[in-house]
């Protein structure tokens, strides 16, 4: 059914190219991988607080141990 008043209704954002995004993201990466590898503070971060090393699992042992049984 048409709108009674002829108000402008919301566009559709124009889609972007599809591989721009990826080389942003690829640029992004390399930058951040040179900061780190400058910033030595930065290489485990969640390993170092405040000078003790905490010792975490490795990710997916949690989720295993997260997941139902039987």
């Amino acid at each position: 059914m048409r709108r009674p008043d002829r108000r402008q209704q919301r566009r559709v954002a124009p889609r972007r190219h599809p591989r721009r995004r990826q080389r942003q993201l690829a640029v992004r990466r390399r930058q951040l991988r040179a900061k780190v590898r400058r910033n030595l503070q930065q290489r485990a971060p969640r390993q170092r607080q405040n000078g003790q090393r905490i010792l975490h699992p490795p990710w997916r042992l949690r989720m295993r141990a997260r997941r139902k049984r039987g």
